[in-house]
Order: structure tokens, then sequence, then C-alpha cells
């Protein structure tokens, strides 16, 4: 089991959000709105709200999709990579979402789908999205770690914004049977590594390049329906 350091402290955020972001019934898009405007420093090349550089912290890491039934909160970290519907309760049921994610030692951001047939603008508000999210739950006391996540060169522009560099972040694999998936991967690992400077990057899945940062390979449990498990070790794969 790999050892995962320099996570936020989840203590030291409690006192600072105390009764200054409350949601209650379905009033989640009115608390979106009054948190932008009045708590949150803005990044004005996408207006994403910046997340607080991660404070240390020790501990043994296992990944659990979101709404596993059954979580170990001392250890057990939330990830998204699903499908996009599963997880967009994180969005429209602000107050519900937070409930199950208190379950979780700590949570990834949500990994909001970006597609280069996309309009930028969609690509633009889904990663909005995901940093939003993510200052939200930090300000609820949650340990956090960003997803980072692109689709072409020209999403390059904003898909690192409002990460600070230095920090533990988290990429999933595509799939790599196609070549130009591949070789968008490779540009955007380049890109994120050289923007970012991460001290940790969790990948989700195998890796089908060498990532210029110290990094974590955690076998997913897709892998076996795809006959892939017999190329990896069970388990988690430390570089």
């Amino acid at each position: 089991m790999a050892i995962l350091k320099h996570w936020y402290g989840k203590g030291a955020s409690q006192q600072n959000i105390a009764g200054k972001v409350v949601c209650r019934g379905n009033g989640s898009q009115q608390c979106r709105q009054k948190s932008l405007g009045d708590e949150w420093p803005i990044d004005q090349r996408l207006a994403n709200c910046r997340l607080p550089v991660c404070q240390s912290a020790g501990f043994l890491a296992c990944l659990q999709p979101y709404h596993t039934k059954h979580v170990d909160d001392s250890r057990d970290l939330c990830h998204f990579y699903l499908d996009d519907y599963r997880f967009e309760t994180t969005w429209n049921k602000l107050n519900a979402a937070l409930i199950h994610l208190r379950r979780y030692w700590a949570v990834m951001t949500p990994d909001f789908s970006l597609y280069p047939q996309w309009p930028a603008v969609v690509n633009q508000w889904n990663t909005y999205r995901s940093r939003w999210l993510g200052r939200w739950w930090q300000r609820q006391g949650l340990r956090v770690i960003p997803t980072v996540n692109w689709s072409d060169e020209a999403s390059h522009a904003y898909c690192f914004d409002g990460i600070p560099p230095g920090q533990i972040v988290t990429i999933g694999v595509p799939d790599a049977r196609r070549q130009y998936v591949v070789e968008r991967y490779r540009d955007g690992v380049d890109a994120m590594c050289e923007r970012l400077s991460p001290r940790l990057v969790i990948v989700y899945g195998r890796s089908p390049m060498a990532i210029e940062a110290p990094s974590l390979e955690v076998v997913p449990d897709w892998y076996q329906l795809r006959g892939l498990s017999s190329r990896l070790q069970s388990g988690y794969v430390c570089r």
C-alpha cells in the first residue's frame, strides 16, 4: 500500500468557514452566486476559484468511487473517474453530496468531461465547476485534491487555471488504443508538469508515457474487464 503525503489539513479550515457559506433546501444556485461574489478570489482568465495549497499530512489511501456504500474514513479517497451523470449531484444537490463526501478521508474534485469537439465555452464551464466544487468543499472542511483534465492543445489555455503549483494533483488515463488520443494525453501531461510542477501525480490507470514528476499509478477495476490486468500488478504501482 502506497503512502501519500502533503494533504490539506482538515481541522485547519473549519474555523475559517463556520457560518459563512450555508446552503439550505434547494438554494444551491443562490449559494454559489453569493460565495463567488463575496468570499473567494477570482482568476480572471477563467473566473476560477483558486484552490489553496495543500498542507502536510501523511496517511494510507485507497481510492473509492463516488457513492461507495461502505467507506473507511481513515483512509478512503473519493474519485470521480466515472460517467458524468453519476456525479452531477455534486453540482445540482450540493448539500446531499456534501453529506456523502464527509464519509471519506479525502475527496478528489469531479472529473467533468472535456472533449475537443465540444464548444470551448462548454469545456471551460466544466473546468470551472470542478474548481468551484473543490474550493467550496475545502471551505466546508473537506480534504481536497484537484483533478486535472484537458481536451486538446487549445484547452491548455484554461484547464490548469485555479490550481497553484507544487501540490498533489490527479489525472485519469484515457483509452490509449488510439494514437491521436495518446498524443493529446502526452501533450497535456507535459503542459501540466511545466505549468503546475506537481509534488505528486496520482494517475488513475496505466500511463502510456513517463511523467516528469513523482507519480503513483492506481490500477482501476475496469482494467480487468478489458484484459489489461495481466500487464500490471494488482493494486498500486509507485514510480
